[in-house]
């Protein structure tokens, strides 16, 4: 059985395990909230096995692309990954297309780290980093209450709460 949600306040969900939300085939993915739909976009296949996932190998072409979704200064993002090696895992975007105009890495892998930060950082350096295994499956996530960041690997606080100013743009 898939855990009960709760979903006050949520803005978008997407389960690749629900046919409601991606029928296994096709780009088109259903937000479940009815907020944002969003796109599959080139080399990324579906694992209909075991757990119904997402194969989203590391390049810039492969991604899943929300539609506009209103800014917050408050936000919380949990995704469960399978990360086999370096890659951004989750990328704000302020402009409707892939590498170009504003945008910021929050999770992503390198090496045998996972690296969180919320815009505005000095240079790209991540705000919060921690170790984690590749090729097991985790769910990880950050919390941001409009002046701290908190990261999350399976459950747990990771890394040292960062305080911070975060900039946004008026959609995402």
């Amino acid at each position: 059985d898939l855990p009960t949600f709760i979903t006050g306040g949520m803005k978008v969900r997407y389960e690749f395990s629900n046919s409601n939300s991606y029928s296994g085939s096709g780009t088109a993915v259903t937000d479940l909230m009815g907020n944002a739909n969003a796109t599959i976009t080139n080399g990324v296949s579906f694992n209909s096995t075991e757990v119904k996932s997402l194969n989203i190998t590391s390049a810039s072409s492969n991604y899943v692309l929300t539609n506009a979704i209103a800014s917050q200064s408050i936000e919380s993002v949990f995704l469960w990954v399978l990360p086999t090696g370096n890659g951004v895992i989750l990328d704000e975007l302020g402009q409707s297309s892939n590498n170009t105009g504003w945008h910021d890495s929050q999770i992503e892998i390198n090496g045998s780290n996972i690296n969180f930060g919320v815009w505005v950082y000095s240079a790209g350096t991540p705000q919060i980093t921690s170790s984690i295994s590749l090729n097991i499956w985790h769910y990880v996530g950050f919390t941001y209450d409009g002046t701290t960041l908190k990261a999350y690997v399976d459950g747990s606080q990771v890394g040292t709460s960062y305080t911070i100013a975060r900039s946004i743009p008026g959609t995402l």
